[in-house]
C-alpha cells in the first residue's frame, strides 16, 4: 500500500492535455490563471511537464476551466472497450495522505469522473466543491469514512453510499489506523 501512495501521475501527459484544453477553450495563460486561481508561472510549468501539481491544484484547474478532472488525467490510449486494471489507472497524490486514481477515461457523451480513492490512516482531505459538477457520489469499498458535507457529518462504512451537490464544500476523513478505500463519481 505505501508504495502505491508514493506513486505520482504522468506530469508530461497532464501538461500536454492542459495545454490542449486551454487552447481549445481559447484562453491565454493569463486568462486561465485568472479563472483557476493558479499562477501563470505554475500553469506554464505544468504545461511543460516541469511541475507535478498537487491534487488541490489539479482540482482548481478542472473547476476553473470547467472541464472534468478525467479530461486532465485521461489516458492517451483510446478504444471503444478496454479493461483497465487499478494498477494501470493514473495515480495522483497529495501530501502522501490520499491516493486518487482516475478509473474511467473521459467520454464527452457521458461527462463523469470515476475516481478510486485511498485515504491513509488518520488523514483528512478537504475539497472546496466543484463549480462545474452537478452531483458527487461516494461509495465506500473498505473501512470507515467520515464525510463532512456543508455543516453535515456522515459516518460511512463498507458499501455505504452518499450523494450531494457537487459544488458544496466537503471533506473526507479517516480517523482509523487502517486505510479507507472509496469510489468518488462526479457528474458534470
Amino acid at each position: 500500500m505505501d508504495n502505491e501512495i508514493e506513486m505520482s501521475f504522468d506530469a508530461l501527459r497532464l501538461g500536454q492535455t492542459l495545454r490542449e484544453e486551454r487552447n481549445r477553450l481559447g484562453y491565454t495563460l493569463d486568462e486561465a490563471s485568472h479563472k483557476t486561481g493558479v499562477s501563470k508561472t505554475m500553469l506554464s510549468q505544468i504545461e511543460r511537464g516541469e511541475s507535478s501539481p498537487t491534487v488541490s491544484t489539479i482540482w482548481k484547474i478542472s473547476t476553473g476551466l470547467r472541464i472534468p478532472l478525467a479530461t486532465l488525467l485521461s489516458n492517451s490510449n483510446k478504444s471503444d472497450y478496454k479493461v483497465l486494471t487499478l494498477d494501470e489507472a493514473m495515480p495522483i497524490t497529495e501530501n502522501h495522505h490520499v491516493l486518487i486514481q482516475n478509473i474511467f477515461s473521459f467520454d464527452p457523451l457521458s461527462p463523469l469522473d470515476g475516481l478510486f480513492v485511498t485515504l491513509r490512516p488518520n488523514s483528512k482531505y478537504q475539497s472546496t466543491g466543484h463549480n462545474n459538477a452537478l452531483r458527487e457520489y461516494i461509495f465506500v469499498i473498505d473501512g470507515e469514512l467520515i464525510m463532512h458535507v456543508g455543516t453535515e457529518r456522515f459516518i460511512m462504512h463498507k458499501f455505504d453510499t452518499l450523494s450531494f451537490e457537487g459544488d458544496e464544500e466537503h471533506s473526507y476523513e479517516n480517523i482509523s489506523d487502517e486505510p479507507v478505500s472509496y469510489l468518488s463519481l462526479i457528474k458534470y
